[in-house]
């Protein structure tokens, strides 16, 4: 199977993925108050085994991710992290040869949820195979 690279974003019609701060949180809260009926999750995407995320994604969701314990989580950082859960692991290298390593070995999609210079650095190397978007799920 290939492990195609899946990134979720949030951004506001003006260009924004993130307030002064670089929190996410009101964007995210806006979306999901504003979300279509039937809609469970809108950035989750089905079928992956390792996310990454920049080290602000990390501090916002930081429960979230550490819930995640079937899959693999890498946080990119120049700066050593404390409290990485025991699914997770710290990345300070190249982003390009980190994910080309990864889809060279076997296993699920790879889910890139934010930041915004991660995504900038997997665009601009035309690494992104798909773009999580709203899909309906109905119970």
């Amino acid at each position: 199977m290939t492990r195609n690279l899946i990134i979720s974003v949030l951004v506001s019609l003006d260009g924004y993925i993130a307030d002064e701060q670089g929190s996410v949180l009101a964007l995210e809260r806006f979306y999901r108050d504003h979300l279509p009926a039937g809609v469970v999750d809108w950035r989750v995407p089905p079928d992956f085994d390792t996310v990454l995320v920049g080290k602000n994604t990390y501090k916002c969701y930081y429960h979230s991710l550490l819930n995640m314990t079937q899959k693999e989580v890498i946080v990119f950082s120049h700066t050593p992290l404390a409290g990485l859960g025991a699914n997770m692991r710290c990345f300070s290298g190249d982003v390009i040869s980190l994910i080309t390593q990864l889809r060279a070995n076997e296993g699920k999609n790879i889910w890139l949820f934010g930041g915004g210079d991660l995504i900038d650095q997997v665009v601009c190397g035309d690494l992104v195979d798909q773009i999580s978007h709203l899909a309906p799920q109905f119970d």
